[in-house]
C-alpha cells in the first residue's frame, strides 16, 4: 500500500498542478478579455490585449519595487514606482468600463518610458539603479504591437533620447545621490534585467497566440463559408 502511494502520490499532484496552471490562464484570459467587444477585429483585440496585459506586468512588478525602496529609505524612488501603479490602476478601471483605448494608450506609452528613467535618475544613475531603464523598453515594443511602425519608432527614438540624456548626467545624478547598499543594488541588477525580459517576452508570447488564434478563427470561418456554399443544391440548367 505504501509503495502504491508513494507512485500515485506525485502523480496527483502533477495533476493538481496542472488543473491550477489551467485554471489560473483561464481567469487570466478572461480578465484580459473583458475590454473586448463582439465589433472587434483582430487588430484591435490584439492592441487591446497589448494594453491590458503592459499594466497587469508593470504593476505588479512596481507595487513590489516601490515597496522595497520605501523600507531601504528611499521615499522619492518608492514613490515612482507606486505612483505608476496608482495611475495604471485608475486608468485600466476607467478603460474596462468604457471599452476606449486612447487614454490608457497614450497614458500607458508616456508612463512606462518616463518614469523607470526619473527613478533610475533619483537612485544615481545606471549604476546606482541598476539599469532600472531597461524597464522603458517596454513602450517601443508596446506601440510596436498596437500602433503604425512609424508611431512606434517615435517611441523607440525617444527612449533613444533618454538614454542619451541619461549618459550625458550620470557622474551628476551619482554624486547628489545617496546609493543604495551593494548587496541591494546586486540584486535590483538580476530582478530589473531578468524580469523586464520575462515581462517583454510573455507581452510579445501572448499577443501571438491571440493573433494565432484570430487568424484559425477567420480560417474557421471561411471554411464554413465555403462548406455552405459546397452544400447548396446546384440549379440545372433549364430547370424552371
Amino acid at each position: 500500500y505504501h509503495d502504491v502511494y508513494a507512485t500515485a502520490a506525485p502523480t496527483c499532484s502533477g495533476i493538481t498542478e496542472q488543473v491550477s496552471a489551467i485554471a489560473m490562464k483561464q481567469k487570466l484570459n478572461r480578465l484580459i478579455e473583458i475590454g473586448f467587444l463582439p465589433s472587434d477585429d483582430a487588430a484591435l483585440r490584439l492592441k487591446k490585449v497589448a494594453l491590458t496585459l503592459l499594466p497587469l506586468i508593470i504593476g505588479a512588478a512596481a507595487l513590489v519595487w516601490g515597496a522595497i525602496f520605501f523600507l531601504l529609505g528611499r521615499p522619492l524612488a518608492g514613490a515612482i514606482p507606486m505612483a505608476y501603479w496608482v495611475l495604471s490602476v485608475g486608468a485600466l478601471v476607467y478603460y474596462l468600463k468604457t471599452k476606449k483605448t486612447a487614454f490608457l494608450e497614450y497614458g500607458q506609452l508616456l508612463l512606462v518610458l518616463v518614469l523607470p528613467f526619473l527613478l533610475m535618475w533619483s537612485l544615481g544613475g545606471f549604476s546606482g539603479g541598476s539599469v532600472v531603464m531597461i524597464w522603458a523598453l517596454f513602450a517601443p515594443v508596446s506601440a510596436l504591437m498596437f500602433s503604425e511602425k512609424r508611431v512606434a519608432l517615435r517611441w523607440l527614438l525617444a527612449f533613444f533620447i533618454l538614454l542619451l540624456i541619461s549618459g550625458m548626467i550620470d557622474d551628476t545624478v551619482a554624486s547628489a545621490a545617496v546609493p543604495l547598499p551593494r548587496l541591494a543594488r546586486d540584486i535590483f541588477y538580476v530582478l530589473n534585467l531578468g524580469c523586464a525580459s520575462a515581462g517583454l517576452f510573455l507581452l510579445v508570447s501572448y499577443s501571438i497566440n491571440v493573433e494565432k488564434r484570430a487568424i484559425e478563427e477567420l480560417e474557421r470561418a471561411q471554411k464554413e463559408v465555403l462548406a455552405a456554399k459546397a452544400a447548396r443544391p446546384q440549379r440545372v440548367f433549364g430547370d424552371i
